[in-house]
């Protein structure tokens, strides 16, 4: 039996997802002042361009705003890998 997928039901996943995803950064992320060098500053800069908090999980940075999320980014490939310094 094939099974098909509305455009609603992929849009609802996608939503459902992204819900959990933001969760888990905000309860297991780390935040710009967790890592050094080049990485913090590619992320303070983003922090303080907009005023936004900014949280790493996953390969994803996560951009939040006013505790709604604004946006995710992908980890550039070249600060994929990196631990932060800190721990929570």
């Amino acid at each position: 039996m094939k099974r098909i997928v509305t455009k609603h039901g992929k849009k609802r996943i996608k939503e459902i997802n992204t819900r959990y995803n933001y969760k888990q950064a905000r309860m297991k992320g780390n935040y710009n002042y967790q890592y050094d060098g080049d990485f913090r500053k590619f992320l303070d800069y983003l922090a303080h361009k907009n005023k936004h908090k900014i949280t790493v999980y996953n390969n994803y940075i996560y951009i939040i705003k006013n505790n709604k999320l604004v946006t995710v980014l992908n980890v550039p490939n070249k600060y994929k890998n990196l631990t932060p310094i800190y721990t929570k």
